[in-house]
């Protein structure tokens, strides 16, 4: 079974991460590995759109990153 984890602990480490993304998961469960886990590729995904929002860049790449975004998001 799961741990329970708290939103107050989940939303600092989030926030933690996002400034620094070498800092590890508080504990090494089933859990917090998951969430780690969820994390990287929300982070992917959430690059790629802002890329994807970019003025400067052609169709093609604005295309490239359409299609990153749906493999990430499968």
């Amino acid at each position: 079974m799961l741990e329970h984890v708290d939103a107050v602990s989940l939303v600092q480490w989030h926030d933690a991460r996002l400034a620094d993304a070498r800092l590890p998961a508080p504990a090494n469960t089933r859990l917090w590995r998951w969430i780690e886990s969820n994390h990287r590729h929300n982070c992917l995904l959430w690059d790629e759109e802002d890329r994807a929002r970019r003025t400067d860049a052609g169709s093609a790449a604005i295309a490239a990153s359409k299609r990153l975004i749906d493999q990430h998001k499968q």
